[in-house]
């Protein structure tokens, strides 16, 4: 299997995290930094390597490291790894707290192409927080995630014309949206209660 290294330390991360053994976590960190050594320029394997040192998988947790890290992995082009950096960024881990640095992290995750960075910049547009309100550039972004799959975009796009803040009111649009989100495995009933 190509990068095999990698792919198990995808799978005890994602998938076996809460339940893998303190050696499994010790070689999913051990090989994790095995592929960063022999390619120190695998944003890939960086961001994995970090996140299993900020959280102290198979390691001894160092969030301050673990953000230097992904500083790395994002400046080599490593989408989840921006996001992570306005996780850093949002609630202060490894890092000071910086709502500012947050957004701009956010931002260049999202136009980067990652669908929950782009959810992200929906909300922070659509609710005014750290910013003046705009619905389309909220919209923007919820339909950019939505495209992606993203079911809490679809969800609350389907809000934004379910109630036309912002927009025509489109009852129609926001019903096939709401259906897409429930598809996707998104539960809309409280949406839907509060919209009507």
């Amino acid at each position: 299997v190509e990068n095999a290294q990698l792919e198990l330390v995808k799978i005890r991360w994602f998938f076996k995290r809460d339940t893998a053994t303190k050696s499994e976590r010790k070689q999913a960190y051990q090989l994790a930094s095995e592929v960063v050594k022999s390619d120190p320029t695998n944003a890939e394997a960086i961001y994995f390597l970090a996140l299993l040192t900020t959280h102290g998988f198979g390691v001894y947790a160092s969030p301050e490291t673990g953000f230097q890290l992904q500083l790395k992995s994002a400046d080599l082009g490593c989408a989840h790894a921006m996001f992570e950096l306005f996780v850093h960024y949002s609630i202060g881990l490894g890092v000071a707290a910086d709502e500012q640095a947050a957004y701009k992290a956010c931002q260049r995750a999202a136009e980067a192409g990652h669908s929950r960075a782009m959810y992200n910049l929906g909300a922070f547009n659509a609710s005014g927080r750290g910013r003046p309100k705009n619905i389309s550039e909220a919209i923007k972004w919820y339909e950019r995630a939505a495209d992606l799959g993203n079911p809490s975009a679809m969800a609350m796009l389907a809000v934004i014309y379910a109630t036309g803040d912002g927009v025509e009111p489109n009852c129609e649009y926001a019903e096939e949206l709401f259906h897409r989100a429930e598809y996707e495995g998104f539960d809309a009933s409280n949406l839907r209660k509060q919209v009507g």
